[in-house]
């Protein structure tokens, strides 16, 4: 969906601008500063990668539209540039303070932006926590919990199996999944997502959305993501003998779509058990806290930050990083996500499939 014109415009405005901004300062202080003559392929690499950031963010608006075979290598070329540029701004004006070399804080760019790769691009960890939920009727439940996978342009069917097969093989009592599976249409994403269909839990298999799934077209994906076996929870609940499981819509949605917004009190209308919460954004629980029946909220959208120290903002944003808060009586449960946005990088953060256990009693929580 592309969002209102004006909104639009400035959106790529923006990237026009900071990518201007850049690469000028790149360009001065390899080749103007040092009055170092610059050839001309060097001036026409230096045009084609200043437009290349600006081409990926309007790819980004334009994702439901384009073809994965058009979006994945400008995506792949577009963010992992973006990435290397991010680290690099930091290392050439740390570089400055103390006078090195900047071809030497390039260097250490590049460094940082290879690590950050491979900790993005390998398997997540499986992560245990060990969380204490008086209220909760089943003292040591297994909930594995998923969210931020972004299935789109960069992530594949390849990595939905291994993510499946992981989840399976950890055989859970119930699997939650809090938004951003998706970035792109069904007719793209269709083939990639379609393992999901065999992830299996005893008492099943949860979704709530999340903004890239407003971004995506959310109604399609809810349609074909419940002929895939998955239960999706719009603002609704579901009874699961001694405790319920609720999903929230996203706090986005209205931006996106008209028919769409969190409903809260529609959400728990029918709960009449302690309840699992799935909502995409942790700052969420401020509203949920005040729901009766809400025991355990589980929610993604932070990736941990993905790339220090973004997380600072991401902490000030949202009140809760990765791992167990809690907000009230209500405890909140936080994962980094499975996937990655934008750049296909961590730093300082690790994707995770999460597993958490339930204890009835109070215990020494493993964050």
């Amino acid at each position: 969906m592309i969002p209102p014109l004006v909104d639009w415009l400035a959106y790529v405005g923006g990237a026009v601008i900071v990518s201007a901004a850049v690469h000028r300062y790149l360009f001065w202080l390899l080749y103007a500063r040092p009055k170092r003559p610059a050839s001309r392929g060097v001036r026409a690499a230096f045009v084609a990668l200043f437009f290349l950031l600006p081409l990926g963010m309007v790819e980004l608006e334009l994702m439901t539209l384009t073809p994965r075979a058009i979006a994945a290598p400008l995506m792949w070329c577009a963010f992992t540039w973006a990435g290397f540029l991010y680290f690099a701004m930091g290392t050439l004006l740390l570089g400055d303070l103390v006078r090195a070399p900047p071809r030497a804080a390039l260097l250490v760019a590049l460094g940082l932006s290879a690590l950050s790769m491979w900790q993005a691009l390998r398997a997540p960890a499986i992560t245990e926590r060990t969380i204490s939920v008086p209220l909760f009727p089943r003292d040591g439940y297994r909930i594995v919990h998923l969210a931020d996978l972004h299935v789109g342009a960069m992530i594949d069917r390849a990595f939905v199996e291994m993510i499946v097969a992981r989840c399976n093989a950890l055989q859970p009592d119930l699997v939650a999944i809090t938004g951003d599976l998706v970035d792109g249409s069904v007719p793209e994403l269709a083939w990639h997502v379609e393992p999901l269909r065999e992830l299996r839990a005893k008492d099943g298999v949860f979704i709530a959305l999340g903004n890239h799934e407003y971004f995506s077209g959310a109604d399609a994906w809810v349609a074909h993501l419940r002929t895939l076996g998955l239960a999706v929870l719009q603002n609704e609940s579901v009874a699961r003998g001694d405790f319920d499981v609720v999903g929230v819509d996203e706090l986005s949605a209205p931006e996106f779509s008209g028919g769409h917004a969190p409903d809260y009190e529609r959400a728990f209308s029918a709960v009449t058990h302690p309840a699992i919460v799935l909502v995409h954004q942790p700052m969420a629980s401020h509203e949920i806290a005040r729901r009766s029946g809400a025991v355990l909220q589980l929610s993604g959208h932070t990736h941990a930050g993905q790339i220090f120290p973004l997380g600072a903002l991401a902490r000030w944003d949202q009140g809760c990083l990765v791992g167990v808060c809690r907000s009230g009586a209500l405890t909140v449960h936080v994962t980094s996500g499975a996937g990655y946005w934008g750049p296909p990088m961590r730093f300082m953060s690790r994707a995770e499939i999460a597993v958490l256990t339930l204890r009835t009693e109070e215990v020494a929580e493993h964050h």
